[in-house]
């Protein structure tokens, strides 16, 4: 049984015959649909991100278990009994036979299209050499921030941390770090939050 830090009327438990949700202290549940059950995790970043490890792998919901997406490229034992997330970096998960198993949740997060709000976010070029404009658009007045991460998690950048207006905007990146410094060849992280909504984008930069 998981309990939402965030929410805690929001209370997620799960087991042979699904994995249920409840929003009002435990009073009425839902099946969100998953069976076998063993393990479940919130991100304590955005609680609307869930883990659930089952016997037949790792799935992840990016709408609080409304929705499910498979996630297990790289797992050789499906059999999963234990979650745990380092935030905004890795989830680790165990199997019964295979060992323990790292995820990097920017990589993976980027690939769940239901991750993505209507906050669009490009960028062009991308892969980029020397600089890139990234475009984003808000739906609606926001705090915003836009940051870059490399693959480790690393903070590389902060090029936006304001209010905005509902707009379309653009912001370049001459692919250095905060201290002015050209950033190696590699893959990075556009991560975009508007409020309570997270978007990101992976750049690849080439020298």
């Amino acid at each position: 049984m998981v309990i939402d830090h965030s929410d805690p009327s929001v209370v997620y438990t799960g087991g042979t015959n699904g994995l249920f949700k409840s929003i009002d202290s435990g009073n009425n549940w839902t099946n969100t649909g998953l069976n076998e059950v063993n393990a479940i995790s919130i991100d304590p970043g955005n609680h609307d991100v869930v883990y659930a490890g089952t016997a037949n792998g790792v799935y992840a919901s990016t709408d609080g278990g409304t929705s499910w997406d498979v996630m297990n490229d790289g797992l050789e034992d499906l059999n999963i009994n234990s979650l745990g997330i380092f935030p905004g970096t890795y989830l680790f998960c165990g199997a019964d036979v295979g060992g323990m198993y790292r995820w990097d949740i920017y990589t993976g997060m980027e690939e769940l299209a239901g991750y993505h709000t209507t906050n669009v976010l490009r960028a062009t070029p991308n892969p980029m050499r020397n600089n890139t404009s990234i475009a984003y658009y808000l739906s609606e007045d926001n705090q915003v921030r836009l940051s870059i991460y490399d693959v480790q998690g690393r903070l590389i950048d902060e090029l936006v941390n304001t209010q905005l207006a509902a707009g379309a905007y653009q912001q370049n990146w001459n692919c250095t770090d905060t201290y002015g410094l050209p950033v190696a060849a590699g893959v990075y992280f556009c991560r975009l939050t508007v409020g309570a909504a997270t978007n990101f984008l992976k750049f690849v930069v080439t020298r």
